[in-house]
């Protein structure tokens, strides 16, 4: 996250040698009061002084006006930058900044002032507050007099602060939480660093060629940097312009933002799923692998930069949602909802202290995310499991078969058939959001039954669906793959416009998907079938079988007819020892 400060790229890595040199080095008495000394003429403001009219007078041949901006302590500000880091911000004095001004304007026949608060930036440093934990500090410098102003007139006071937030966003490309401000009890916080306000001489005159002779051209460059002239300004200013802003654009769409609900601050939170390793998920049984795209724990990091107990805060956690919410001593609310059903009486919730992140780890229900499809996996569904894991009996299998009739000739069922059908032909019969698949088939003609088998393993009993519309047939149903993801199909099934039928079924067995439609009338000798009108295949029915049986039954009937067919007599007799059966017919015998 952003914070304003530049990163080191060329941080200095000290080796273990090193370390040990210094290590030795403070041992010594004459070193640590050689390093104290220097420590002193650093900070002594004689020292400083110099340090600065040397400075001034060095840029002053090079071109330059500059003006050296110590600020001085006025009070402190206490929020947070990006979500995640402590701030600090200076409220400072100068004399060298402007002062403020304002204008009478008169809006919706009211006068008002017009307040201008001309302000300077310091650019902002990483320090460590009093526990010591990384905060990052920044300096806004305004006139001594609109600090006078601000002690006394407290909406004035409001009218800075908000002026410094503002400038400090827009200038670095932050964001601050101004919603949580606080007020310490000091004047400045860190060490004192002065600003350098730098303008470029207009009576500057560069140096003549004969002064330069003997100066290298690398060391003039340095010395005599070249001078953005009016010209060159006004040619470039357009193209420069463009890209800063679209450099900002792209600089603020990767931060963080702050978002302000109700009066309270939302923290900046992070949703880890967690996923513990279980030996059971690796073996061949039918249920090994149905929760293994579930996490076993939801873990929410929350960060709270301006709490440092959670003794004032409400967390309460429902079996989808997550609450938080916080008064004092900043106002923090946050309403998560949760990706998986979780156990909220197991649950378990740790505050950071050094790091001020509550971090909320719940464990995940997951006995009720794939009850539908528990009785899926059989014997041969298609996915390696153990020998006869789901074995049942016919009976039982055939008991949980779900069948979806459209039209049907029993009286009672003709309302609910025709709610049905009303709410299928209300809405499309094939989605158009998903992608179906022509699922491989074979077909049969017995009598004035037609029968399709469509090759599909896993389906789900609940999503087949059927429906008649005229001499069209349409049916769909979904299957659970190997890895547990839906795959849906669909055909279309036209008939001639002649063919009509009685009772349409369709069902979902272990290994299929069985269509059964009974012909009222003539017996179909074709069809057509796919996944759309457009692209068809053209099936042909094998109706020799069907003429053959009907043959076979018309000569039996002819041949033997009911009234010459003759009882023979049985005769049993028992002597004993001995039984004697005689078996006659009372037909009479042929010459």
């Amino acid at each position: 996250m952003a914070t304003g400060v530049k990163p080191r790229d060329d941080e200095t890595i000290l080796t273990r040698a090193d370390l040990e040199t210094i290590q030795e080095a403070m041992k010594s008495k004459t070193f640590r009061d050689m390093l104290t000394e220097y420590c002193d003429e650093v900070r002594d403001p004689a020292n400083q002084a110099l340090f600065q009219k040397e400075m001034t007078q060095l840029e002053k041949e090079r071109g330059y006006d500059i003006t050296f901006i110590n600020p001085k302590g006025g009070y402190v500000i206490k929020t947070s930058v990006a979500g995640d880091r402590k701030a600090f911000i200076n409220i400072c004095s100068n004399e060298h900044i402007g002062k403020p001004s304002y204008t009478v304007e008169t809006l919706n026949g009211q006068k008002g002032m017009n307040w201008l608060i001309p302000y300077s930036l310091i650019p902002p440093r990483e320090d460590f507050d009093n526990k010591n934990q990384r905060c990052v500090i920044y300096d806004v410098v305004f006139h001594p007099d609109t600090l006078r102003m601000a002690e006394v007139n407290e909406r004035f006071r409001e009218i800075v602060n908000k002026t410094a937030l503002d400038g400090l966003q827009t200038t670095y490309n932050i964001h601050l939480d101004s919603n949580n401000c606080r007020f310490p009890k000091s004047l400045y916080k860190g060490m004192i660093t002065p600003a350098v306000v730098r303008k470029e001489d207009p009576s500057y005159k560069p140096p003549t060629e004969e002064g330069t002779e003997e100066i290298s051209q690398e060391l003039l460059e340095k010395l005599y940097p070249q001078h953005n002239y009016p010209e060159n300004i006004e040619k470039s200013s357009g193209s420069s312009e463009v890209k800063l802003k679209e450099k900002r654009k792209k600089q603020i769409n990767k931060e963080f933002t702050d978002v302000i609900y109700d009066g309270y601050t939302v923290p900046k939170y992070i949703l880890k799923q967690q996923k513990n390793v279980d030996f059971q998920e690796y073996t061949y049984h039918k249920d090994c692998k149905q929760y293994s795209a579930i996490p076993s724990h939801l873990v929410v990091e929350i960060n709270l930069p301006l709490i440092s107990s959670t003794k004032d805060c409400v967390l309460d956690v429902e079996e989808k949602s997550l609450s938080l919410l916080s008064e004092k001593p900043a106002k923090y609310k946050l309403n998560l909802t949760l990706p998986y059903s979780v156990d909220n009486k197991s649950g378990s919730a740790k505050f950071d202290i050094t790091q001020h992140v509550l971090v909320v780890t719940l464990p995940v229900i997951r006995n009720m995310e794939f009850n539908s499809n528990i009785n899926l996996l059989k014997t041969d569904s298609g996915i390696e499991c153990e020998e006869n894991s789901g074995s049942q009996s016919e009976e039982e299998t055939y008991k949980e078969k779900n069948v979806t009739e459209i039209s049907s000739v029993n009286e009672n069922s003709d309302l609910k058939s025709s709610v049905l059908e009303k709410m299928i032909n209300d809405e499309p019969f094939l989605q158009a959001s998903i992608v179906y698949v022509l699922p491989p088939y074979t077909h049969n003609l017995l009598d004035d039954v037609i029968a399709f088998t469509f090759h599909v393993k896993n389906t789900e009993p609940d999503s087949v669906v059927v429906k008649n519309d005229g001499s069209e047939i349409y049916i769909k149903f979904t299957s659970i793959g190997s890895g547990f993801v839906p795959v849906h199909y669909a055909a279309i099934i036209v008939f001639d416009e002649n063919i009509k039928f009685k009772n349409l079924s369709g069902e979902a067995w272990d290994n299929n998907v069985i269509l059964q439609l009974e012909v009222d009338g003539d017996i179909p000798q074709k069809f057509h079938l796919g996944l759309n009108k457009g692209t068809m295949n053209t099936e042909h029915f094998d109706v020799s079988q069907l003429k053959k049986t009907l043959e076979v039954k018309q000569t039996t009937e002819i041949a033997n007819p009911q009234e010459n067919i003759k009882s023979p007599t049985v005769e049993v007799t028992n002597l004993g020892s001995e039984t004697n059966i005689v078996v006659s017919s009372s037909c009479s015998k042929g010459g």
